[in-house]
């Protein structure tokens, strides 16, 4: 017996799917841990994978309906900010931007300068039938990608076209609740005598929203439709040793802007990406890769509600880097980046260019077949002559039986300031010039165990934070607020995660994962918007005529981020609660459920549901905001989708 999922072999570049027996699902191999194809039980990170059979299983309407499947990772969704919504790994987000995870795109980081992390134009727009699987690191990434890998990375690989073919083309349509409209289509090919593919999508989303009701701060009460469309394209190309990612996407949404008074504003945000990347092979298993990475962002206010109207950044990586065997049993990669952060926040005109310079190496070596010792170090230097922030990796990977292990790991990141932070001046918020970066050191222990039908992990780790921005009072123009480096923070938690195969057709999966922050200056045991309590269970039966039916449960404890510290008279709005986020979905691979012959395209009927429960869903507020909570999440919703493949 044996399932469909997302398996990557790399042979001279090619990647693509194979059926793997069920004793191997713990082996999927990843990148995200040394910038090379591993197994993930001896990549050095604490490593979830949502694989291809996962997302067709599971089923959702963008990424971001993926990854909060993923262990102890939050979806914070807040209409108050152009930003929306972002990932939360770890309860790590003290001051409420999503500047703590870093997003890659087949392994290039997918970074914006004006705050870090508005990442919701990305995870809106992306073509999802592009995806192939998704890899995840709890914990630092700084040694090999700087800045903003704090909490945690994630990295989108892409399908290739590379052994597929001649040619692969896909198109959906869809309809569902609030009034929802979207569609995809995609088309790879591959040529094999001149070593050249090309794989691209587009994506279109169009929604009238869900209704939106708030007590804001100055206890106004109203209610808005949050509208929201979107609209992206990709593609990848790849010919002989150069290769090519572009990627553009725009969102644009009803929020309530930066202070959370009524009326509403309408915001535009765009992302655009491109790579370009050449691969020199050197000999003896090493080789030499070089890449320009550009991104660009923007956020405009299209109807002028917002202060800050539009904001330009342009962020260029250039890197180098060369990677082999060292000795019998170890590998080595180093590396040089050259990160030039520019942009202009508009009002005022406020200018925004810094750059960062960094230095990497890591290695593993095995000195014995059951031990794996992996050393690390980056060194980047911001261009403001900061002192050079230096990220070490350090850990030890213990396999005691071919089914049993544990990982020992140790390692440091940085968060370097971003433009708002340093730049931002509109009435009742500046920036700081002077800010220093943020630190976090992690130790994280984790014991997996890997059966033939089975396999499950239990991580338990604590992490260090120095320096953390965050706002706070003014003292040079009260009772305005400004950016500024706070104190010490320190988290800790607990992690189980799991999936196993009860019969041939029939799997479960899922997470239990506990956290909790506190400031040890400030004395404040909650430090984060997350919950401290996730329970994630799933499953999926998957038949052999085409039917699949597969239902998912998210359940979070109370969150009481600043409760105390927002008075009685300020918590107007229901209070956090525990909830569940109940989501299914079914489809029916037409095909094979009435037998039709191999000359009809390939046709699916989807459909999924979100919400099932009709839960109100409220993130926890902030002090500055005068909110208690603030609506998260919309009712109950069903969505259909028709999708061909030929």
């Amino acid at each position: 017996m044996s399932v469909t999922c997302a398996y990557a072999k790399e042979d001279a570049e090619l990647i693509h799917l194979l059926n793997l027996d069920i004793e191997s699902l713990a082996n999927i191999e990843t990148t995200i841990g040394s910038k090379r194809l591993e197994k993930t039980a001896e990549s050095p990170g604490i490593i979830s994978v949502i694989t291809r059979d996962d997302i067709e299983r599971y089923g959702g309407n963008d990424l971001f309906d993926v990854i909060r499947r993923l262990p102890n990772l939050d979806i914070q969704h807040a209409p108050l900010m152009p930003s929306g919504l972002g990932a939360n790994i770890r309860g790590q987000l003290p001051s409420g931007a999503p500047n703590h995870v870093l997003t890659l795109l087949d392994g290039r980081p997918v970074r914006e300068s004006q705050v870090g992390g508005w990442d919701q134009a990305f995870y809106r727009s992306f073509p999802l039938e592009s995806v192939e699987r998704i890899e995840m690191i709890r914990g630092p990434g700084s040694v090999l990608y700087g800045t903003n890998a704090f909490a945690g990375v994630l990295n989108i690989i892409t399908k290739k076209a590379d052994g597929w073919g001649n040619q692969e083309k896909y198109a959906s349509v869809g309809y569902g609740s609030f009034n929802t409209k979207m569609s995809e289509a995609s088309y790879r090919s591959y040529n094999a005598e001149h070593d050249f593919s090309i794989n691209g999508a587009v994506k279109y989303y169009d929604s009238g929203g869900w209704d939106y009701a708030l007590i804001d701060r100055a206890s106004v009460y109203d209610s808005q439709r949050l509208a929201r469309d979107a609209v992206g394209g990709y593609v990848n190309g790849k010919y002989k040793n150069f290769s090519f990612i572009g990627f553009r996407g725009q969102t644009n949404v009803k929020n309530q802007g930066l202070f959370a008074l009524w009326p509403f504003g309408e915001h535009r945000q765009q992302r655009e990406f491109v790579d370009f990347g050449y691969k020199q092979p050197l000999g003896s298993g090493w080789n030499a890769d070089v890449h320009i990475t550009y991104n660009g962002f923007e956020n405009l206010a299209t109807d002028g509600s917002v202060v800050a109207d539009k904001n330009n950044f342009h962020d260029i990586l250039y890197e180098a880097s060369i990677s082999g065997p060292i000795f019998d049993n170890g590998n080595l990669i180093a590396g040089f980046t050259y990160d030039h952060r520019s942009g202009v926040l508009e009002v005022g005109e406020n200018r925004f260019d810094e750059a960062l310079e960094g230095y990497y190496l890591q290695a593993d070596y095995k000195p014995l077949h059951w031990l794996k010792l992996i050393g690390g170090v980056q060194f980047n230097r911001p261009e403001n002559l900061e002192v050079a922030k230096i990220s070490p990796r350090a850990g030890a990977i213990v396999n005691f039986t071919p089914k049993i292990g544990a990982k020992l790991l140790y390692g440091e990141a940085f968060r370097a300031p971003t433009g708002a932070e340093t730049r931002l001046d509109i009435p009742g918020i500046v920036g700081d010039p002077n800010l220093t970066s943020e630190t976090v050191a992690t130790t994280e222990m984790q014991l997996f165990y890997n059966a033939d039908h089975y396999s499950s992990a239990l991580t338990v780790y604590r992490s260090l934070v120095k320096n953390t921005i965050d706002t706070g009072p003014n003292p040079n123009a009260p009772p305005a607020i400004t950016y500024l480096n706070k104190g010490k923070l320190e988290y800790s938690g607990i992690e189980f995660e799991g999936k196993a195969f009860i019969m041939d057709d029939f799997e479960v999966q899922g997470s239990i994962t506990y956290q909790k922050g506190k400031d040890t200056i400030a004395d404040i045991t909650d430090v984060s918007t997350a919950p401290h309590l996730m329970v994630k269970v799933g499953g999926s039966y998957k038949s052999d005529d085409g039917y699949t039916i597969s239902v998912f449960n998210q359940y979070v404890a109370d969150t009481v981020k600043y409760n105390a510290a927002i008075a009685p008279s300020q918590k107007l709005n229901p209070a956090v609660g525990k909830t569940n986020m109940l989501t299914a979905n079914v489809s029916v691979d037409i095909n094979k459920a009435f037998n039709l012959p191999s000359s009809v395209p390939e046709t699916t009927f989807t459909l999924y549901g979100d919400n099932l429960l009709d839960e109100d869903i409220n993130l926890s507020g902030l002090p500055s905001l005068g909110l208690n909570t603030i609506p998260s999440y919309g009712g109950r919703a069903i969505y259909g989708r028709f999708s061909v493949k030929f």
